[in-house]
């Protein structure tokens, strides 16, 4: 059974780790924590899955995570919190990318 990885008393990682990202759905506070918790585990260098399972984080499945969140505030709660979501987003792969060089 999937399950959302970072939000909710039912999500991954309130399971493995007891904390947790608010919801429901994404707005740029979720996001915010969503994105904080990403950059751990680039750095821890290993994620979960929806089923749970750990794997590998790599940067481009970051990059993909952080880009989703566009798309779920959208769904969540319309284009202008999608709007403020994306420029976080942008913001934060910057940051990667500048930390990279």
């Amino acid at each position: 059974m999937d399950m959302s990885i970072y939000t909710g008393r039912d999500s991954v990682y309130a399971q493995r780790h007891g904390r947790y990202c608010p919801g429901p759905g994404v707005d740029v506070r979720t996001a915010r924590c969503i994105l904080k918790m990403i950059d751990a585990e680039l750095r821890r260098g290993w994620t979960y899955d929806e089923s749970g399972r750990r794997i590998r984080m790599t940067p481009a499945l970051a990059k993909k995570r952080a880009l989703y969140l566009i798309a779920l505030a959208r769904r969540h709660h319309g284009p202008e919190e999608a709007r403020r979501v994306e420029e976080l987003v942008r913001r934060w792969l910057a940051r990667r990318r500048a930390a990279a060089v």
